[in-house]
């Protein structure tokens, strides 16, 4: 199997994976309701950064490690379920006491850097907080590559697996603040902070 070959079929499980809905997905739509793009791209900079974490723990063997010693996993997956369910209640709070969401012009008076600061966080936290991702990719990597590959294609995966990632969430992101969506966004504003604050707490109950 070629070198083109391995990085293509990789990305493109890559991109069908994270096309499905999952935290990640809920966790942009939530922050378009309040967020500029150039926020919402460092959220979506960081969910990238840790989805190419999970690819290389896949290629490296923490999977097997995590084999090895499930209380590992084990713990990961309770950190991650109890971060997705503080954030989804964050949500639902603040859709019942409107005072406590900024709007577009709140979030004008607040520094740049910080909110890029926090977004990137969020991005991070909330992938962390997913370690499926580990088993999705490990499961994508033991079809899509040969044996005895060379390392420098898994770096290479590697890099596939961040902008694969980036390019869907960032393209997400762009649709959802175009002016369309943002005025029937707006008229159900509460109903979808509060949508998706309910989906992340499954998302937690999941986990466990």
């Amino acid at each position: 199997m070629s070198e083109l070959t391995v990085l293509t079929s990789a990305a493109w499980m890559c991109l069908f994976g994270v096309m499905s809905p999952g935290p990640s997905f809920v966790a942009i739509t939530s922050k378009s309701l309040v967020a500029k793009r150039k926020q919402l791209f460092w959220l979506t900079t960081g969910i990238a950064l840790i989805n190419g974490l999970w690819a290389a723990c896949a290629l490296f063997g923490l999977k097997a490690l995590m084999t090895q010693f499930p209380i590992l996993l084990r713990a990961i997956q309770i950190l991650g379920a109890a971060y997705l369910a503080w954030f989804g209640y964050r949500l639902i709070r603040s859709s019942i006491t409107r005072s406590n969401v900024k709007t577009s012009s709140e979030v004008d008076t607040v520094s740049s850097n910080d909110l890029s600061t926090s977004f990137f966080k969020q991005g991070i936290f909330t992938n962390l907080s997913n370690p499926k991702s580990l088993l999705f990719y490990s499961s994508v990597f033991s079809v899509a590559i040969p044996e005895g590959t060379d390392t420098r294609v898994l770096l290479e995966l590697i890099v596939v697996v961040f902008v694969v990632s980036l390019s869907w969430y960032a393209s997400l992101a762009f649709m959802l603040t175009t002016p369309t969506i943002q005025t029937a966004f707006s008229r159900l504003q509460n109903i979808i902070t509060k949508t998706c604050g309910l989906a992340l707490i499954v998302f937690a109950g999941l986990q466990l």
